[in-house]
């Protein structure tokens, strides 16, 4: 997320190879690491996601999966902090999404959602772990923001992973995600919610919320008609909200609730967060988190950085994103290094 989390994520295309996006950058020090090429297949829709895994030229144990959040990412994503978890002697694995890069398939913010990452993740890992040089190695599934979404879905579906990192992603969605947009200013939801004040656009959210809850078994098209039936009762207009219910992935978010996910795995988890992140409640989903008393959790919220664990503008995309604070590096470098 960002690149944008106002949930239709968007980018432009790039053709087949390993070149960066505009916004991504290769590793620096190419030469002093190991590259192995990583070819997955998608065994329910028989198409191939590829990937590399970058390792230092010395022994290693671990291995960080890099699961970057919304918008096109490729195999060069979160590059500074690749580089080094590297230089502290940690393999790092990034791929390019279905779509991009060496990857087939369709990209599609609509089409694909969290359900259809989290199998392209789940797949990706499945063939990691089958390579020799993984088979002993401990794995780190590092999701960022939307990309904390994709690697529980994909655990929820069975991927076997060590342990988890997850970074500035909502632990609930169920609309909580969107009121606190609005709130915060990063997405007022003009489009999708045509309301001139705040207060009914969250009424609506949290309506529509209830409905989803209790009407969850039912496919997209017979939710949206109950969900049109039932505001129209409570003397909303479907023209209003129309566009809210329209595409698969924004109901996919708010039939989504990991809580079950967190309150029952074991493995050693972080979570972290900036206090001035305006895309993810810091607050909410830190005392979320600490009220299921889990020990294997451990939370660091960092002061005054946003989204991306740092200051810089990231309302314009550029590399200048990557740069991540430098305690806050060095707290998730530290955390995947104690890791016994």
């Amino acid at each position: 997320m960002i690149k944008y989390f106002t949930v239709i994520f968007f980018f432009v295309v790039v053709g087949y190879s390993q070149e960066s996006l505009s916004y991504e950058k290769e590793l620096t020090n190419k030469q002093n690491y190991n590259y192995i090429d990583v070819s997955a297949i998608h065994e329910t829709e028989n198409f191939v996601l590829r990937g590399s895994l970058t390792t230092p030229k010395s022994n290693f144990e671990k291995i960080v999966v890099i699961v970057p959040g919304a918008g096109k990412d490729t195999r060069n994503c979160h590059f500074v902090l690749a580089e080094d978890f590297l230089k502290k002697n940690i393999a790092v694995f990034r791929y390019d999404e279905k779509g991009l890069g060496a990857s087939e398939g369709e990209y599609s913010h609509l089409k694909n959602g969290i359900i259809s990452k989290a199998w392209d993740l789940y797949y990706l890992i499945k063939r990691l772990k089958e390579i020799d040089i993984v088979k002993g190695k401990k794995i780190v599934l590092l999701g960022h923001s939307e990309g904390g979404f994709i690697t529980i879905g994909a655990i929820e579906k069975g991927a076997k992973v060590d342990y988890l990192l997850q970074w500035s992603t909502p632990i609930v969605s169920r609309g909580s995600l969107f009121k606190y947009q609005i709130k915060s200013g990063e997405n007022k939801q003009e489009h999708n919610l045509k309301y001139s004040d705040d207060a009914t656009k969250y009424a609506v959210i949290d309506s529509i919320n209830n409905i989803v809850a209790n009407n969850s078994e039912l496919n997209n098209t017979d939710l949206r008609k109950v969900i049109i039936s039932s505001m129209k009762k409570s003397g909303f207009k479907e023209k209003s909200f129309r566009w809210y219910i329209t595409f698969p992935n924004y109901l996919e978010l708010l039939r989504s609730d990991f809580q079950p996910t967190y309150k029952n795995r074991t493995i050693p988890m972080s979570y972290i967060i900036g206090s001035k992140d305006i895309h993810v409640d810091p607050i909410e989903n830190v005392e979320l988190l600490k009220s299921y008393n889990k020990s294997n959790i451990e939370i660091k919220v960092f002061e005054g950085l946003n989204h991306y664990l740092n200051n810089e503008d990231i309302s314009v995309v550029t590399q200048d994103i990557y740069k991540i604070n430098e305690k806050a590096e060095e707290y998730i470098i530290h955390w995947v290094l104690k890791q016994k």
